[in-house]
């Protein structure tokens, strides 16, 4: 299956410095790939969370000893 990306072209106002900041810290050069580095990192951080929070709530319906002990045998 192939992926297709859509685009929007977009004026906007950036911080320069920040850019600059974010280009070093992705290794990207551009600033369109620095944006776009930025919101997928900000994508993937946010599932990460949900997954987290998934966990807990998973977690949180169990017996927490049962849980401990488990983990105690295994380890």
């Amino acid at each position: 299956m192939i992926a297709v990306m859509t685009t929007k072209r977009t004026t906007m106002l950036l911080d320069t410095e920040l850019v600059e900041r974010a280009a070093e810290a992705l290794g990207t050069t551009r600033p369109t790939d620095t944006v776009r580095a930025s919101l997928k990192q900000s994508v993937r951080r946010a599932h990460v969370a949900n997954l987290v929070r998934w966990e807990l709530a998973e977690d949180a319906t169990e017996d927490l000893e049962q849980q401990r002990a488990t983990r105690r045998a295994e380890g």
